[in-house]
């Protein structure tokens, strides 16, 4: 409901700038030549373990054309808690999954005509990301409550991104911004290394080897909203 909210605020700031707007529609948005930055977050308010935000700088090469450099900084932390029993009693376990990856994309962003202030988007990208996903097991394997259980694993992750987006930057006054942006296709090239697994159990060790995995596919459209805010200098 949070996101649907901000994004009905949202059309309803670019209609009423429609509305009653009287002047020139380069008044407010950059030109040839101006550099802009930005910081984003991803709205994913019914994941609050989940942390994907960015960094990003804009040259306009034209009025309306602008080449964007962006880091996306991208966190997923779930602690699975497991009881002995159904009722809750008895001893517990814990079991946590924590993923980062980082991101580096490059990007190109074509802009309409809009209104003095609303500058709506188009674009392309692609990008390249690595990180690493880290899982513990303290009395639990991630299925159930196992006593005297422990296991710990680390997988290295590396992955190749490309796909198109659209969005609009609101120039609230002279050098600042508002916008979203969503992805609305894309490609995408997964790759886990070989990693292994160390359990032990009652005082016995084992280790266990994943072999490498890799995967590529496509997305259509990414339902979740990129908020931006922006400068010039």
């Amino acid at each position: 409901m949070k996101k649907v909210l901000l994004t009905v605020t949202f059309v309803c700031l670019a209609f009423l700038s429609y509305s009653l707007d009287t002047t020139s529609n380069r008044q407010f948005k950059p030109m040839k030549g101006t550099f802009t930055t930005q910081v984003g977050f991803a709205l994913i308010t019914n994941a609050p373990n989940v942390l994907s935000m960015g960094l990003n700088g804009r040259y306009f090469i034209k009025n309306k054309l602008a080449i964007r450099l962006t880091l996306m900084v991208n966190k997923d932390k779930q602690v699975e808690n497991f009881d002995e029993f159904p009722d809750g009693t008895g001893g517990s376990g814990k079991f946590t999954s924590d993923m980062m990856i980082n991101q580096l994309f490059l990007g190109v962003e074509k802009h309409f005509r809009g209104t003095s202030r609303l500058s709506p988007f188009i674009g392309l990208e692609v990008g390249y990301g690595a990180g690493k996903l880290k899982e513990t097991g303290e009395n639990s394997n991630g299925n159930s409550y196992m006593p005297a259980y422990s296991e710990e694993s680390t997988m290295k992750i590396s992955q190749i991104n490309s796909g198109a987006f659209l969005g609009f930057d609101y120039w609230i006054t002279h050098g600042l911004y508002l916008g979203i942006e969503y992805s609305f296709f894309g490609h995408f090239a997964f790759k886990e290394n070989r990693s292994s697994k160390t359990m032990t159990q009652l005082g016995t060790t084992v280790t266990e080897y994943t072999p490498e995995f890799k995967a590529n596919g496509f997305t259509t459209v990414n339902a979740v909203p990129f908020l931006r805010l922006g400068w010039t200098f």
